[in-house]
């Protein structure tokens, strides 16, 4: 997997289109989301996936901020987005790692912090 098809892996999964990545995720995969949850396997981790999705579903999501940094076989992804729905507008910062291995997703760590409007 070159530089190029990390970004577009690690940008897919923090833009919430997962099924884009489903392909690279390695068998093994652990996703830590910080401070909530550690997911391990790809089963685990798909249905994760797909119950976010469905979430969001409901959601229309605004990002203002996003960028990726890739170096060395990781993606570092930032970003600051609001989540509007019935409930409200959400502002929420967010900052995923990803780790690769022949071309697979084999860790992603992923740091949220809801933001205040102040």
């Amino acid at each position: 997997m070159n530089d190029a098809s990390l970004v577009r892996v690690a940008e897919a999964f923090c833009r919430h289109r997962f099924a884009e990545t489903y392909a690279f995720l390695d068998d093994d995969v652990e996703w830590r989301i910080v401070g909530t949850e550690t997911l391990q396997g790809k089963d685990a981790v798909v249905a994760r996936c797909e119950q976010s999705a469905a979430d969001m579903a409901q959601l229309s999501t605004t990002f203002h901020e996003f960028r990726v940094i890739e170096a060395d076989g990781h993606a570092v992804v930032e970003s600051l987005a609001d989540y509007a729905g019935a409930a409200g507008t959400f502002h929420v910062a967010s900052c995923d790692l990803f780790d690769f291995a022949d071309g697979r997703v084999r860790a992603i760590a992923s740091f949220t912090v809801a933001l205040d409007d102040g």
